[in-house]
């Protein structure tokens, strides 16, 4: 055969797709496949008990306002007028309520003519629930229900509820991402109190108003390099954050960038506040905008953790994250 059928290949992707019915006998892409016809079979049983009706609905229709462009498709009969294809069921979804049908579901293929990115193809499935005269804690509820069934169903895993929630404010405060995965430790810390006053050349401009977010890397002072601490600033100035300085905790003092940045009085504030010990590494940074500062900092938090943190793939962390806000 053209490559090896197990499950690690080195094949090119071109080698894959031209022998397609060679590459759908590696066990690993028949799993792929028979996991989501698992999952879309536990929705189904999950929701009918619960009396909610599946009905499909139409893929040729009108084009309406949605996020992203439409894919159209030419009508044959009506020469030069176009049939569109859904980005999601959404106007269907509302007749559907309106004519007395209050709980229905739908696995829904969706079009988005628009770029791709790691999370979004040109078509996906998605699932959708439409009910009436729900609240915002049933349909949590509800949904919490639909991935206890799911889990257990296709996993054999035992998803512990009610699930936690956080507000939007929460997790970006804590973890820099309005996604967060809670099990990687380098939690954000507020440190904007001890820098209000600071009168260093980088920060006397910004300090009365800016926030201040540290991370602290507990005893990987001596793991990580000057190369490591310039790729890591990196990251953070590619995610709008605009500086980044460390300090690594030698005799119970800073050595490194922020001796120039911090008095003796905010020294000590640090250690206090962030509870710093031998061989730990504290990274600073601060920006006018609370959000911008956040996002920098919640991605050398990831990039800190997928250096040094080892997360078991069988468990999940899953929460509810409310309050987003509504405008920006």
């Amino acid at each position: 055969t053209p490559f090896i059928i197990a499950d690690k290949t080195d094949a090119l992707e071109d080698t894959r797709l031209k022998y397609r019915y060679l590459d759908l006998r590696r066990p690993v892409m028949q799993e792929n496949l028979i996991t989501r016809h698992k999952i879309t079979k536990s929705m189904r049983n999950y929701l009918d008990n619960l009396d909610f009706i599946e009905i499909e609905t139409p893929l040729l229709t009108k084009a309406t306002p949605e996020g992203a462009r439409d894919y159209l498709v030419p009508s044959r009969i009506n020469t030069g007028k176009f049939y569109a294809l859904p980005q999601s069921p959404q106007l269907f979804k509302q007749l559907l309520m309106i004519s007395g049908l209050e709980r229905y579901y739908q696995i829904a293929r969706c079009f988005r003519d628009e770029d791709l990115r790691s999370d979004r193809q040109p078509d996906f499935t998605q699932l959708d629930i439409e009910t009436s005269f729900m609240s915002e804690s049933e349909i949590m509820d509800l949904v919490e229900g639909l991935f206890l069934n799911i889990l257990k169903d296709v996993k054999g895993y035992d998803l512990k509820l009610p699930l936690r929630k956080f507000t939007y404010k929460e997790v970006m405060d804590t973890y820099g991402s309005d996604k967060p995965d809670t099990r990687l430790g380098f939690e954000l810390q507020d440190v904007s109190e001890i820098f209000a006053n600071n009168n260093s050349d980088l920060l006397r401009d910004i300090a009365t108003n800016a926030t201040f977010k540290a991370i602290v890397g507990k005893g990987l002072a001596s793991d990580l390099s000057r190369k490591d601490i310039d790729a890591l600033t990196l990251e953070v100035k590619k995610n709008g954050g605009s500086f980044l300085t460390f300090g690594k905790v030698s005799d119970n003092t800073f050595t490194g960038a922020l001796t120039k940045l911090v008095s003796k009085e905010e020294e000590s504030e640090l250690f206090s506040k962030l509870n710093l010990e031998e061989n730990d590494i504290v990274f600073l940074s601060a920006h006018l905008s609370w959000e911008k500062v956040c996002k920098a900092m919640g991605a050398l938090r990831n990039e800190l953790a997928r250096r040094f943190v080892s997360v078991d793939k069988s468990d999940y962390d899953m929460l509810w994250v409310v309050d987003f806000p509504l405008f920006e």
